[in-house]
């Protein structure tokens, strides 16, 4: 008898080991995920910030800050940019708006400035065209410079 108890025991343990293990990755996956979407987040932000500060002119381009393509190219009233959204919660004030389209590469662009104080932001949105003719790849580029006040 006390060699059953001595398996079942050893059983009972294995099998709480085992439900332990499964628990702790779940719980460590769940916790990469979502670290994951506040250094997405807070990259963005350090990027802006940079330009910010430098202000070289030099455009910085973020490929990845829309996820999939697009199936249209919303009107000029219609669109978002993040980038100019996250600088107006710093105080930056929009100054002027503009599309273009470059047909022979595919690329169409819409910029938005803006401005505070010293310091003026062009962010521009640029969809470019992919091997589906329905289908536009989308990212966003800032550039700051100084100006004069």
């Amino acid at each position: 008898m006390a060699i059953i108890d001595k398996v079942a025991s050893s059983v009972i343990h294995r099998k709480i080991y085992q439900a332990t293990f499964i628990f702790m990755l779940l719980v460590m996956s769940s916790c990469a995920k979502k670290a994951e979407t506040t250094t997405d987040i807070d990259f963005t932000d350090k990027v802006i910030s940079l330009a910010v500060s430098e202000r070289s002119n030099l455009l910085i381009e973020m490929p990845e800050l829309y996820n999939r393509p697009v199936t249209a190219i919303p009107d000029d009233k219609d669109q978002s940019l993040i980038m100019a959204e996250k600088l107006k919660l710093r105080g930056f004030k929009l100054v002027d708006t503009q599309h273009r389209s470059l047909q022979l590469n595919g690329m169409r662009y819409y910029i938005e400035t803006l401005t505070k104080d010293d310091c003026q932001c062009s962010v521009l949105k640029t969809f470019y065209s992919t091997g589906n003719i329905s289908q536009y790849r989308v990212s966003e580029s800032i550039s700051c410079k100084n100006i004069q006040p």
